[in-house]
């Protein structure tokens, strides 16, 4: 039996030893899709207008006012501040934070879904952290984003914080679960 992995175009990239300024600018290529949008998905976005109804619930809207403070903001392995740039778990967990809802150290992916509650697809609500699994050779989610939703989450994804389609097919192929953090007292 043969079992295939697909990493996409940039795991290549770096296998193929790519500098660090090579990399760069293949970031930049796959972010301005390079001139040739029949080679790139099309589910990434700088810009959305998440639905007012949305933005109704309180602690959606105190958790996206923070979140799209950052849009742009660089992808950095590790990072968990906008001066540094983000992570995926950096960003949702100082997101969370600094959305005068919640107090946690930082923490990995698998730190947030600890903290959360699962909910099934039907059930997910804007707020809800998104997981998926098998985007890195680790155990658990390998990424976090948090839902905004008819669909679409907001990230810290190469090359930076953005938008993203949940219809996008790597994602969908990565699904994991909706995860619901506890409501603070009070809210």
């Amino acid at each position: 039996m043969i079992t295939l992995k697909n990493h996409g175009i940039r795991y290549a990239a770096e296998r193929m030893g790519f500098t660090e300024e090579q990399l760069q600018q293949f970031d930049l290529l796959v972010y301005t899709r390079g001139n040739r949008p029949d080679l790139f998905d099309g589910y990434e976005f700088s810009d959305y207008e998440v639905p007012a109804k949305y933005l109704a619930d309180r602690r959606f809207a105190a958790i996206y006012a923070e979140a799209k403070k950052h849009l742009g903001t660089s992808y950095v392995w590790g990072g968990e501040t906008p001066a540094r740039g983000f992570d995926c778990s950096g960003y949702v967990s100082y997101v969370l934070n600094h959305s005068g809802l919640y107090s946690f150290e930082r923490t990995d992916c698998n730190g947030l879904l600890s903290m959360c509650t699962k909910v099934n697809r039907g059930s997910a609500k804007p707020g809800d952290l998104v997981f998926f699994e098998g985007t890195q050779d680790k155990y658990g989610a390998t990424h976090v984003g948090i839902y905004l939703g008819g669909n679409m989450m907001i990230h810290a994804s190469r090359p930076s914080v953005r938008y993203i389609s949940l219809d996008n097919q790597y994602l969908k192929e990565h699904f994991m679960t909706f995860g619901r953090m506890p409501d603070k007292e009070g809210q």
